[in-house]
């Protein structure tokens, strides 16, 4: 935030990839150590987006609420604080809230940076981080409760875990369950695509071998390598019926 210029005197010289001004009167200050903390990555904090999530949270007396834009001021942080976040971290009252996508800060791979690069300076397993995004299909590979990473599309679950309520993953699990499941559009046909003689997406021609399946969200006659199977691939969910989506649609 302060520095305006860098003056190198050798293109071999090596540079930082972001340069983290920490203020103590900023978002990133010190930890108080009486309260449970929330690090909240997202540089839409303020935004309508999550509004209410941040409403809740601020108005919640019950932890501490850290604003982060980027992973290089967490880790920053966190490193900085070491000490005095290690006896939270003991009794299970340090969480991280991250967004699935940051430009500028790994897009689409942000989260999956923000997971390696906070386990590996506070340790495996110390810190549950979850993974609040509108497009669950993006960050369900993300999921991983052995490792304490949780994802979310739900308001109510991101506010009880800002909250510091008990991680509930059966909850958790069954607000992911029903993007999918309670989603009446993939159970009808009204709007798959008839008939065709190639794949939509890759343009190889239908014969016995490569069959014809349709996207059960978009609707387009695409072959089985185009297609994710979302019960066979992300077995957690205990999705009874076999569920195919394209990427784009899992994606989106």
């Amino acid at each position: 935030e302060k520095a305006d210029e860098m003056v190198v005197f050798s293109p071999a010289q090596v540079l930082p990839r972001a340069v983290v001004y920490l203020s103590e009167r900023g978002a990133l200050r010190r930890p108080t150590g009486h309260k449970p903390v929330v690090v909240w990555v997202d540089p839409k904090w303020c935004s309508a987006d999550i509004a209410q999530c941040s409403q809740y949270v601020e108005a919640n007396a019950a932890a501490e609420v850290v604003h982060a834009s980027r992973t290089a001021e967490v880790v920053t942080w966190l490193r900085r604080y070491k000490w005095e976040l290690g006896a939270l971290v003991e009794r299970g009252h340090v969480r991280v809230i991250t967004n699935r996508y940051r430009a500028g800060d790994g897009d689409g791979h942000a989260a999956r940076r923000l997971i390696a690069r906070v386990k590996r300076v506070m340790g495996e397993h110390r810190i549950p981080i979850l993974v609040y995004c509108g497009r669950i299909g993006s960050a369900l590979e993300l999921w991983n409760p052995a490792d304490n990473v949780y994802v979310t599309t739900s308001d109510n679950v991101a506010q009880a875990y800002a909250a510091m309520d008990p991680i509930n993953e059966q909850q958790m699990l069954q607000a992911i369950q029903d993007v999918f499941v309670n989603n009446t559009r993939l159970s009808t046909k009204e709007h798959w695509v008839e008939s065709g003689d190639v794949c939509e997406e890759c343009k190889e021609r239908f014969t016995w071998i490569r069959r014809r399946h349709h996207c059960r969200n978009c609707g387009r006659l695409l072959c089985s390598k185009e297609l994710v199977n979302i019960a066979q691939q992300f077995p957690f969910l205990q999705l009874k019926d076999r569920l195919l989506l394209c990427q784009t649609c899992l994606d989106s």
